[in-house]
């Protein structure tokens, strides 16, 4: 192979990278391969875990104009070509990947992989102890269609907090019959159990912070609310239809919700609730058993009902306080009442919530009905609380 002539180099600087650039192109990948997708600790050995130094510096505009990336813009200062922006820190195996395929890996390409990783390094060093929380999952069948809610997403969610452990708690139910007539007893059986086990665990009892991701039917829903503890903070989270993000979006969001009467019962005792958010609760087609004795109320958004309709945190809190209010009703108008009978077509953080602002010693048990789309009927499926 024959030598690059001197005057393709820059003929004042050496090949030799400064002790301090290398330190601190170290501290900044935190000792990491910066290719993505390796992130191989470079200071011990991959097989015999011993400890050595197997990490190659890489140019992203070359040494050399023979190089690859040989035609990138050239820095001004030649002695910029060994500044530690230039630099990447990569195992030999990816070091050489991206010198031998230049078309591939560019030196804007190189630049991103760059900021990313050492950014991402960044933001992990700053992140503090009381920002961890504890992932709880729980997924279940959707229209027949099994639900998955990816780890990553998770991440991108509860930023800036971090998980603690990944991927937390995981409940699924994704393989339960949900035609079974057994279907929501056992899907409830399994919830109660491992939110047991979940706040059992010593991670938790450390962290003393939750984040909720759920998706499956909504009676199950309100079950996994109930079994939530009140005397440790808890973040719900929502899936958006438009990007399939869990992220919550930005600002106080513009839904508004409204508690109203719909029918004054004949027994004060009797009491069922419609919350018609994502979709309308037709009062004329309630079960008959919810007959003139019932009084009716219902929350619903002064909007369309729409599956969006929650989409920040100020949303979700406006709906809590709607919430509170037909409590502090059934407190004061109907504080015989035993059950209250629920109608929900919600999103599932709302659904998560009913079950967890319950008052165990408080509030009355709920009945959740869930609506059958085979039949149009409504059937009682749960009992919580």
């Amino acid at each position: 192979m024959s030598r690059t002539p001197a005057s393709k180099r820059y003929p004042d600087v050496s090949r030799k990278i400064g002790e301090l650039i290398r330190v601190l192109l170290v501290a900044r990948a935190a000792g990491q391969c910066e290719f993505p997708g390796c992130r191989r600790y470079l200071f011990e050995h991959h097989l015999t875990k011993g400890s050595g130094n197997f990490a190659e510096c890489a140019h992203i505009v070359p040494f050399r104009e023979g190089g690859p990336r040989g035609r990138a813009a050239r820095p001004k200062n030649p002695k910029d070509v060994h500044s530690i922006d230039n630099l990447l820190l990569l195992c030999p195996e990816d070091h050489k990947e991206v010198d031998d395929h230049p078309e591939e890996y560019s030196a804007e390409t190189l630049g991103r992989y760059k900021d990313e990783h050492e950014g991402r390094v960044r933001h992990l060093i700053g992140l503090s102890p009381h920002l961890r929380t504890v992932p709880l999952q729980l997924k279940g069948r959707i229209a027949g269609q099994p639900v998955d809610i990816p780890v990553d997403d998770i991440t991108r969610a509860i930023a800036p907090r971090y998980p603690a452990s990944k991927p937390g708690m995981v409940i699924d139910l994704n393989g339960l019959d949900a035609e079974s007539k057994d279907f929501y007893r056992v899907g409830a059986a399994q919830i109660r159990q491992c939110v047991r086990e979940f706040y059992g665990r010593d991670e938790v009892k450390e962290v003393r912070h939750v984040s909720v991701f759920a998706l499956a039917p909504i009676p199950l829903l309100v079950c996994l609310g109930n079994c939530l503890s009140s005397t440790i903070p808890v973040d719900l989270y929502q899936r958006h239809r438009s990007d399939e993000s869990w992220v919550w979006r930005n600002g106080a969001g513009s839904a508004r919700f409204k508690l109203i009467q719909r029918r004054s019962g004949t027994d004060s005792a009797q009491v069922a609730l419609l919350l018609s958010l994502s979709g309308s609760v037709d009062l004329n087609q309630l079960p008959a058993r919810i007959d003139e004795r019932f009084s009716v109320y219902e929350i619903r958004s002064d909007r369309d009902h729409h599956a969006m309709l929650v989409e920040t945190r100020g949303d979700l809190d406006r709906f809590r306080a709607a919430y509170h209010r037909f409590l502090g009703k059934l407190t004061t108008s109907h504080p015989n009442a035993s059950a209250i009978h629920l109608f929900p077509a919600v999103p599932a953080p709302v659904a998560v919530l009913c079950g967890r602002e319950l008052l165990r010693k408080k509030h009355p048990r709920i009945h959740v009905w869930d609506l059958k789309k085979k039949t149009g009927q409504y059937v009682q499926s749960l009992t919580v609380n």
